[in-house]
Order: C-alpha cells, then sequence, then structure tokens
C-alpha cells in the first residue's frame, strides 16, 4: 500500500508530540545515529518511491524470519546507505529520502 499509494505509516506505539503537518514526504524515521540504523515505526512517502521499491526488492531477496531486523529496521538501513545484499541488488543512488528523530 505505501508503494502504491504513499501516505504515513505509524507503529501503533508511536506518540506524537508535536503537529506532523510538518514532517517531509518521504522520510523514514531514524533509530540510532550511533549505529546509523534506520527505524520502520515512522513512514511517510509519495506514491511511487523508488526507495520503497527497492526495498520491497531487498525484502524478497533477502527474507529471513530467524534473524531480529534482518526484514525490518536492517533492510530499511541496508538499502538507504546502498549496501543491498539481494540478489541482483545493488543501490548506490541517493534517495530523495530524509530522516527524522
Amino acid at each position: 500500500l505505501m508503494y502504491l499509494d504513499g501516505g504515513v505509516y505509524l507503529d501503533t506505539d508511536t506518540i506524537i508530540v508535536n503537529p506532523f503537518d510538518n514532517v517531509p514526504r518521504n522520510s523514514i524515521g531514524f533509530q540510532d545515529a550511533a549505529e546509523d540504523r534506520l527505524n520502520g515505526a515512522v513512514l511517510s512517502f509519495e506514491p511511487g518511491s523508488e526507495y520503497i521499491k527497492a526495498c520491497m526488492q531487498e525484502f524478497f531477496s533477502t527474507f529471513n524470519n530467524r534473524a531480529w531486523g534482518n526484514n525490518g529496521p536492517h533492510l530499511l538501513t541496508r538499502v538507504f546507505f546502498g549496501k543491498a545484499e539481494g540478489e541482483n541488488t545493488t543501490y548506490t543512488k541517493d534517495w530523495d529520502v530524509q530522516t527524522v528523530n
């Protein structure tokens, strides 16, 4: 749905303390600055985002239900920083994506 229709996704345990109007489209939550890790708890994307498309390709290529985070924050981070591990996937593109804290 995010790829097709765009929009905002929030985990159910996300607490909004400021107006959400200023969060730009094509943005993703930043989980840990020390480790350069992104977090999928807050996503805001326009329809047809190339970043979301690349994440879907990486998901189908590297799915692992035994490694915590492999299909979530680690996947988002790999694709964002151009370190995708999937078969025939090398994303070296500068994404039009911002991180938000």
